[in-house]
């Protein structure tokens, strides 16, 4: 299995819509924790949070 990050920024009105995937969560540096990680890819978040942050 492969993690892949994007960012991304929204431009214009609307909320993004999940099309390849069931739902699409946007979360900000200090939401991180909300989110049910796979162990696997807990070494990943200081990374995401400093990009985030």
């Amino acid at each position: 299995m492969v993690l892949r990050l994007y960012t991304a920024s929204l431009v214009g009105a609307g909320e993004p819509v999940a099309v390849e995937h069931s739902a699409v969560k946007w979360v900000g540096a200090d939401e991180l924790e909300s989110v049910e990680w796979l162990d696997a890819d807990l070494a990943f978040l200081p990374a995401l949070r400093a990009l985030l942050g």
